[in-house]
């Protein structure tokens, strides 16, 4: 799978793309019919135009024709940040670095609901563990909502640890965060 997509850092003129992605796990997220992760306030498209512009916008692209996606068409998107989440600093529970280590962290990951279901999310993540590694930094966080069957697998399957459990900055809720030490 690796040959059949690139992973890249998105530009201004992705965003036509992008986001009717994020629309897509927007509503895929109303259809658990629990409390979404993702809803009319976030993410927004300022925020994703802010991603971008930051250069913290990361996509995965076709590299030639995949079940119906045409070659250089974008598949995936999320955010690979090294600065730092201000959430992270205060966990009930223990980061499996320390404190003041150096992360990057994977947040609004969203994959085309025309290529749902093929182990892209996994792909993503998987680039932005490589992507960490490049960067000289040897550890991932992430967070989700514990009502996200999809991500939670995901992350179990890659070898991420549960680590406790985050409260949100933006909103009143809490998020089981995860870390996993890259090598």
């Amino acid at each position: 799978m690796e040959s059949t997509f690139i992973f890249r850092q998105a530009n201004a003129d992705d965003f036509g793309q992008i986001w009717p992605i994020i629309l897509q796990a927007k509503a895929q997220m109303a259809r658990l019919q629990v409390k979404p992760q993702w809803d009319e306030t976030y993410p927004t498209k300022a925020g994703i135009m802010k991603d971008i512009s930051d250069g913290v916008a990361y996509v995965l692209c076709s590299n030639g024709d995949y079940h119906g996606v045409v070659d250089g068409e974008i598949v995936a998107y999320g955010a690979v940040i090294f600065t730092g989440e201000r959430t992270y600093d205060r966990i009930n529970g223990a980061w499996l670095t320390a404190d003041d280590a150096q992360y990057s962290v994977v947040h609004r990951l969203a994959v085309s609901d025309k290529v749902k279901n093929r182990g892209l999310a996994t792909t993503y993540i998987e680039e932005s563990e490589k992507l960490t590694i490049e960067k000289g930094v040897h550890s991932v966080r992430i967070d989700t909502k514990y009502e996200n069957p999809y991500m939670l697998k995901i992350l179990y399957r890659l070898g991420y640890k549960h680590c406790g459990i985050i409260d949100l900055v933006r909103v009143p809720e809490t998020r089981d965060a995860f870390e996993k030490i890259l090598f």
